[in-house]
Parts: C-alpha cells; structure tokens; sequence
C-alpha cells in the first residue's frame, strides 16, 4: 500500500486492499446497474480533487496556494480560532502562507547527530568483497553540506554523521546503515553498474563482513545506497565505502531502484544541480511511523541487519538558476517512498509504479523520524514538507513512454544475438477501430519507422488497411489457420463449435473434448519451429496446449481467463528478456479483448471503447519495457486480429423451424452467424449427438425447404458454395451451409442470443475485417501494403528475411519467391509456391489466383482455387484443364474466363522457365537478389506471351502449349531444387 494513503493502520480496513483505476468499480458480484457517476478512486486523479476558497479579513488577498491536502485544514481552523490544536493532527505552519498575521511555530524536539568517531576495531570481517587497500583514516579536504540544512533526528535513533566530498550522511548505529544521504547530481553524469564492485573499508563505522548484507535464500545482496557514476570528485575510495552499504532485494535493485537512478540522471542532466537525498526506512508493524528495532523487525543474518521495508528519494530542484544559489518560491519537489519489495506488485510498468508511490516530505519524516529541509524558514519549510506531487517531471532523453519517442529519432540500439518473433493477437480487433484515436501506441506501429541502419536495412512499421480473417470469421478457425497457414477445412478446426462422428464428441470452446488431438490436423508454427531446433512459447494460443503430433511448444501455458492482462505481459517480457540460450525464437500472446466487450455492447460505445484503451496500454506497456531495456528495435513485432464484429439484433434472426417440416426439425443444426446442417445425425441436447436410429434427410429436400425463403440467407451445398470459403472439403462442416447477411443470425430454435455485437459472417464485409501490423528489424520501412488474408502469416512467420515487396501481393515462400503480375488482359495473379519437406522432397505447386482490391475500378470477383499436384501425377493436359475448369466456371464475372485463365497459365510457364536461373545459377544469391531479377521479368513485356496472341490461337493448341510449357518448366524447377537440396 503506498504510504502516502496512510490507510494501512487500522484493523477495520481488512487485509486486501483493491485500488481501482478511474472509472473503474469492483463488485462482488455481477451488477445489472451501475451509478452514471461515482467518487472514491486515488486522490492523484483530476477528477477527485475538490475545491478550496477562503475569503475574510484574516486571509491575505488574491494568494493562489499550491494544492494541499485537507488534513492541513484543522491546523488552519485552530489559528483561525487562536485555540491550540491537539498534538499530531495535520502539519503546524503547512498553511501560514495564506494569513496575514501567521503565527510562530512551535521549536519540535529534534537532535543535531554528532559526527561518527573513529571505529578502533583494525581487523576486516571477510576479504570477499573489500578491496585490497586498508584504509585506517578517512579525511576530506572538502566536506559536502546540504543546501537546505542537514536532516535532523526526531526520535531516540543512535545516528552520527559522515560527511565526505561528495555526500553527507546519517549512519545508524542500531541499523548499521545510513538512513539518510545527501548529495549534489550535477549534469553529465552516468549511472554505473556496481554489481560486484569491492568495498572500502571506513574506519568511522563498526566493520561488517558483506555477508552480513546478503542472503542468498532470500535474494539480498548487498548494495551502495548512492550510485558511484553520481560522484563530483570521482574518488574510487568515496564511492564505495562500506559505510555506504544496505541490504537490497536483486530484483528490487536490479528493477524500479535502476530504473528510479536513471530517471533522476535524466532530470539532473536538465538542470543546474539538484539536491537528492536518498535513504532506508523501517515500517514493520505498517503504522507508517517510525520505529525501532522490534520483534517484528526481519534481518538478513545473524549479524543484526535488518531488511528495509522501504527506500525513500528527495529531490530539489531549481526552477531557474543554481540550486545553491536559489530562492525558495523557485524551488520544486518530487519524492517517493519505494516499497522493498523482491519485486514491482500489480505488474505495473515502472512509471505508473513511481507515480504510485510518489509521497509528501512529511510522509518520510513520519516514517523516519527525520525532519528535513531545517535550513530554511519554519513557515516555508512546513509548505514545502506538505506538498504532494501530482505527475512526474518531464524527462529529456530517457522517454517514460516509447509512443512518445520521435518517429524521427535515430536508434542507437545494437541487436546483438538472437532476435525474437513475437506474435500478439487482440481477439476482435476490427480494422477501422483505430480510426477511433483511442490507441496512439497502435497509431505509431502502424504508421512510423525509425531511420538508422544498425542491424538490418531499416527498422519499420508495416501495416494493412485491413487483414482478411478466412471463413468462418471466428476465433478458433482464424487463430489455427494463422498458426498452420491452412484453410479450416484443410486442418480442421471448421467452427468454434462442430461435430466429428469418428471422436464421437461435439467441440465447444468450453469443453474438454476441445483436448483431444484428433480435433487439430496441419502443423502450427510452434511445432515447425521445435522441428528445427528452435525454441517456441506460447501464452494462450488455441491449439498450443493440445499434443498435436506428439509434440507441445517448448514452454506453454493454457488459458485461463482469470489471469489478466498485466500478468500476460508480465510474463512475455520476462521471456524476451532471457539470455539468448534461453530465449525463446517465437512466442505467442493472446488477449481476450476487444471482443468480449464487442460481445456484451456491440462495436460502439464506452465499454469496447475503454476496452481498445485497455490492449493499446498493454502494447505500451510492452514497448516501454523493450525500450528501457533497448530492445524496441530488436523484436520482430506481429499484432494481428482473428476477426471483427458487427451490431446484432433480435429482429435479424431467421429461425428455422418456421420453415421446417416435422421430419427436419430434429437435424443436426449449428446455428449462429452462419449455420451448418448436417443431415446424417439429429441433434438430441446442445453437446450430445444422436446418430443412430435416425431417418435421414436428402439434401436437396432440405435446400428445396429453406432456400429463398429469406433475401438475408442464401442456402448452400458443397456443389454450390463459393469455392473461395475454402470450406466444402471437411466432413465437419456438413451438407449445407446457411450463409448469413451481415447482422443477421440463424438458429433451430426459436430463441438465440441477439444482443450487443458478433462475427462469423463472410469475410469480404468490411466489419469482418481484422488488424494487422508489423514492427522490427527484418521488416521494411513505413510501408502499407494491400490487404491479404491471414493464411499468408505462417510463412511470413518462418521467414527470418522477408522481402515485402512480395507481401504486397501475398507472396513470401521459404524455399525461394516467383512473382508475376500478369497484363491487363489477364487482370489475375499467378502464384506458384514451390513447398519442401523433410519427410516428403517432392515438391507441390499450388496455382492460385488472387482477389484485387475492392475499392478499383472493374472490381471482379475473387477466384482463389488452390489446386496441388505432385509432379508425378502431372500426366495429361487434362489435369490442368479440370483444374482450371474448377475456376472458371464460377460465373464470378470474369470476361471469358477459361480463356484469361488458360492465358495467364501459358503466360506463367514462360516466366517459371524464365525465372529458374534466379534460383538455381547462384547459391549465394539472396532473397532479395532473385526477386530483384524476377521483377525484372515482371516489368519487361518481351518475355510474357503475348495474350491478344493467346486469345486467337486455336483452343486446342493454346491449351497444349500451355501444358506443355507447364511441364518443361517444372521439371526444369525440380531438378534445379534437386541440385539446391544436393548443395545445401
């Protein structure tokens, strides 16, 4: 509990405290109602602060006071009164500044520490950590003096003082640490690592062995309390005196107390000196008072060092000038007290940590027993004590937010060792949600690149307007065909929710039967990644927790929702910052959001709106730790989406059984955004099947019931579903599909869930369409390319250089790229991918066609037919003309289609015998120096046939040429892979 609440010393408070953030509420249980307004958060936010005015003729006129805290009210009211306040309510003199006639404050009881004597123990405890020289005296010839008064001791603490060239102190004989240390930060100075730097022995102070400030079970070694890279004088004595030592938790030294040093760097590089006093505090029984040694008190050894439970910092700082040289109404203040803690709570990034833990001078004076700032006048003392500060000062180099980091800001950062791939999924992350401006961290991956060259050629944003989800637009579909690189129906997660006659189990997202391996056929990048040799983590990823081929990722974790977002992250950056033997290649991360409030309220409002603030805060969060660790540019960053949402409502549903004879009405029916029916089984309860002692239903009779019965479905079967669904070849997804119009649902009942958002529908409506963005070193700079389908990621994932001049047009492949844009008359793209295995070096080659634009003049429709054909089975040209044929007959809009396709295919066999030089004369030539020779090809008409040639020819002879050509250049290919593979 930060100190600054002062609400830890009460029994009625209980032990758990839940601080919301603003806006936020806790129930215990869910709640239908909520207030429109409400009041009780922190006291740091805006919204909670109140108002003060004083008006009358004890009042001096027209005085703006610095915000104060209203416990200072009743000393205010009590010299108002001219009565005498009760002991320790509020801070005497914190408000004089506001009266005309303020009275005196009464002298408090505090002792001026005498200076520490010389020890005359001669003997060093252990030679393990203390340096070789012996030092028997300490001298000075310059001894430092804080610019405001030294700190003075209000309680009965044994303290001397110990004063060097650089700092003053205030030893406690009873701790054996300094509780306070004052110095001057002065600019250009640095923050060293200290970790194993060898300790001077001064004499002033009893002489311990270092071990009595370490234990190993209990992660506490011992420390400088002020940094050496501080020092004025640069003595390597002063610096490392052992009467500087105190026990820190490693991750307390090595986390926010690092980070806290950096962060005061920064601010002393902007000014003429500020004072900074650093020191321990003891809290044991969380009074908030200062406290003696006690029963209570945890030590590291046996020695009697006791562990601090907090660390405080002071700084003073100068408006305008000199800090020694400084008025007081110049003066500002920023102080924190730091919990010791082994390790940040909450998984708070370490600014909102800081800002957490900010505390006034008399929160520390309460805690230590220290009144500080006793140089100055009572009245402006007692101010300046009471002060609360409400932000952090503005740092210059060190930026507390990577967003805020210029776009045009040079990166000096040197990736060194293994660069990671990091895959993050915002489940329901519509694409055009950033047009909200809800997301500035998004905003700048999306659209800024940095502009320096120390890995890579340049390190980048990459971004789509948009990323086509695969049919059906819903989770479980999209995240598996994202990590496979197959359709659906190819790997056969078909639906968040299916049925398999060979399992016997109906698949749900909530059941266990979603464990089983027989459900998740292709193989994820996790397991392509283990297979050669490189380390996968996943963080809720669907599939990664199934044994899918024997095999699980290196390190996974199953979802459970009760973890939350912070604790994800937490983990993630944990694992990115491993050693490169122990860092994992690609890691995976997946958060819930938006869609869950997409779900509740639709894909407009407050809740999804506070929701798109939540993920881009994640992602900030994310990068601000790669920066402070100069790791920003050193992460192959993907954050995608799996899908949209869309408005749903009660009055867009068809239900079924208002078109259903009596002998349908028991059929096996998903229903939803989409439905699937499946005529073989019936349905007898939501997870049970029956498939046995059933009549069946042909097929047709059920089309010639539901078909054309509403504008808002259209009835399809395998025969006659659009083939660019990808979603006829599985015998999961039934005999006819019920295809829904966008916000329109179907159910075999006669009630369905209607309200707030959903998705699932056809993945061409805009509001089915998802986010995609990249950012690292192995992607180009500022670039947005053309929308593609998230099938194409799993290669672009085993990529370790990627040309995205090629994903432009949805063209990156492991072995080796051919590209070619066809001419105008063709208006089509023909990929061919040359895939190889392990297991299988045959080669295959998918010819496909690819989807233009949507927004261009002369839209066509898209044809996407992916036909496979091993070479061996490449035995007639009547191979090619089926397969074609397939397209071609679609009536998709394309102006003699088997013609253009036919042409095209001819056009593709002269630029795959043209292109295999690219591949096959060098073996040193890269990725880029193939695709640099290949567009080339592209942008040269000579070398294509030409296509108003091709329209005229005879159909036979055209068709045999192509198949032909077809034939030669692929064993032309082959062999040259053959040759690669034999080299390799």
């Amino acid at each position: 509990m930060p100190v600054r609440h002062h609400y830890t010393n009460n029994q009625r408070l209980g032990d758990v405290i839940l601080d919301m953030q603003n806006r936020w509420t806790v129930a215990r249980n869910s709640r239908s109602y909520c207030l429109k307004g409400n009041h009780g958060f922190d006291n740091l936010y805006k919204s909670m602060q109140a108002l003060f005015v004083a008006h009358g003729p004890d009042f001096r006129q027209g005085i703006e006071s610095d915000p104060f805290e209203n416990i200072e009210l009743y000393n205010l009211m009590c010299e108002l009164l001219k009565i005498s306040p009760a002991p320790n309510n509020g801070t005497m003199g914190s408000l004089n500044h506001l009266l005309r006639r303020p009275p005196a404050i009464p002298t408090t009881n505090r002792t001026m520490s005498p200076v520490c004597s010389h020890n005359k123990e001669d003997s060093i405890p252990d030679r393990n950590c203390y340096c070789k020289n012996k030092v028997k005296s300490f001298t000075s010839t310059t001894v430092y003096s804080s610019p405001f008064g030294k700190p003075e001791i209000s309680v009965a603490e044994d303290v001397c003082i110990l004063s060097t060239n650089d700092t003053a102190s205030g030893y406690s004989k009873t701790h054996k640490m300094p509780v306070w240390t004052s110095f001057i930060l002065y600019p250009n100075k640095t923050v060293d690592n200290m970790t194993g730097s060898c300790v001077n022995i001064d004499p002033r102070v009893q002489l311990l062995s270092c071990s009595s400030y370490r234990n190993d079970n209990m992660s506490i070694s011992h420390h400088f309390i002020v940094n050496s890279g501080f020092s004025v004088k640069n003595s390597d004595l002063e610096k490392t005196l052992s009467s500087s030592l105190v026990p820190m938790y490693d991750g307390f030294r090595d986390g926010i107390w690092e980070y806290t040093m950096k962060l005061i760097l920064d601010y002393g590089n902007q000014r003429s000196g500020m004072e900074v006093i650093i020191g321990s505090a003891f809290d044991n029984n969380r009074d908030g008072l200062w406290e003696d040694v006690s029963n209570e008190t945890m030590y590291v050894g046996k020695d009697g060092v006791p562990v601090p439970t907090h660390y405080y910092i002071i700084i003073i700082s100068c408006k305008h000038g000199d800090i020694l040289n400084c008025i007081t109404t110049d003066l500002e203040l920023l102080s924190f007290i730091l919990p010791h803690l082994p390790a940040v709570p909450n998984c708070m990034p370490d600014e909102d940590y800081l800002m957490e833990n900010v505390a006034r001078i008399r929160d520390i004076e309460l805690l230590t027993g220290i009144q500080f700032l006793t140089g100055l006048p009572d009245d402006t003392a007692a101010s300046l004590r009471t002060f609360l500060p409400t932000s952090l000062w503005k740092p210059s180099k060190m930026s507390l937010h990577w967003k805020d980091v210029p776009c045009s800001a040079p990166s000096n950062t040197k990736c060194q060792g293994k660069i990671p791939l990091l895959l993050i999924s915002l489940d329901g992350f519509r694409a055009d949600y950033v047009q909200r401006k809800l997301t500035p961290v998004i905003e700048k991956l999306r659209t800024c690149g940095h502009i320096s060259k120390p890995l890579h050629n340049s390190y980048s944003k990459l971004h789509t307007p948009y990323m086509r989800s695969v049919y059906p637009t819903v989770t479980f579909p999209n995240h598996y065909t994202i990590a496979t690189g197959l359709y659906p129906e190819s790997h056969g997660i078909i639906s968040n929710n299916m049925y398999d006659a060979d399992i016997g189990e109906v698949f749900s997202l909530s059941s266990h039967t979603k464990m089983d391996p027989r459900w998740w056929g292709g193989e994820p990048i996790w397991n392509t990644a283990k297979k050669q040799g490189r380390k996968a983590y996943t963080f809720f990823w669907p599939g990664s927790d199934v044994n899918i081929s024997g095999s699980y990722p290196d390190v996974w974790v199953g979802y459970d929702g009760k973890i939350g977002f912070p604790e994800r992250l937490e983990k993630v950056t944990e694992w990115l910052l491993l050693p490169d033997d122990k860092k994992p290649d690609i890691i995976t991360l997946y958060f819930d959001e938006p869609d869950h409030a997409g779900h509740q309220k639709g894909p407009d409002g407050e809740l999804l709106n506070g929701q798109l603030e939540t993920v881009d805060d994640m992602l900030g969060r994310l990068m601000n730790t790669l920066y402070q660790e100069g790791l920003h540019d050193c992460v192959n960053l993907i954050v995608i989406a799996d899908h949209g949402m869309q408005h749903v409502s009660c009055s867009n549903m068809v239900k079924l059984p208002q078109y259903m004879p009596d002998d349908m009405k028991n059929i096996l029916v998903f229903d939803g955004t989409f439905g699937r029916i499946e005529n073989d089984y019936a349905r007898i309860s939501k997870y049970k099947v029956k498939t046995e002692n059933f009549t069946q239903v042909p097929v047709s009779k059920i089309t010639d019931e539901l078909m054309c019965k509403n504008p808002a479905m259209k009835v399809f079967t395998k025969e006659t579903a659009p083939k660019r669904f990808h979603y006829l070849n599985n015998k999961r997804i039934g005999d006819v599909l019920l295809d829904m119009q966008d916000q329109w649902l179907v159910t075999d009942t006669n009630s369905f869930w209607c309200t707030g958002g959903n998705h699932g529908w056809d993945n061409l409506y805009k509001s089915m369409h998802a986010l995609f963005l990249a950012h690292g070193p192995a992607f180009k700079q500022q670039l947005e390319i053309k929308p593609f389908e998230n099938i194409e990621l799993y290669n672009l994932m085993c990529e370790s250089e990627v040309n995205f001049t090629f994903l432009s047009f949805g063209l990156i492949v492991s072995a080796f790229v051919v590209t070619l844009v066809v001419s105008n008359v063709c208006n089509c793209l023909i990929q061919m991918r040359i895939r190889r295995s392990k297991k299988n070096t045959q080669p295959l080659i998918d010819v496909t066609s690819r989807e233009p634009e949507t927004s261009r003049e002369g839209l066509y429709e898209v044809i996407e037919v992916e036909t496979k054909m091993s070479l061996e089975n490449i035995t007639s040209a009547s191979n090619i003309r089926t397969s074609l044929s397939t397209s071609s007959n679609d009536n998709m809009g394309l102006p003699t289609s088997s013609n253009i396709n036919m042409s095209c295919l001819a056009e593709t066999a002269q630029v795959i015998s043209d292109t295999k030089d690219c591949s096959g004369s060098s073996h040193n030539s890269s990725i880029s120096d193939a695709s640099e020779k290949s567009n080339t090809y592209v942008s040269n008409e000579t070398q294509y046939l030409n296509p108003y040639t091709v329209l005229h020819q005879n159909e036979n002879t055209k068709r045999e040429h192509a198949y032909n050509d077809t034939r030669s250049s692929v064993t032309s290919v082959k062999q040259d892979l053959d040759d690669e593979a034999e080299y390799q």
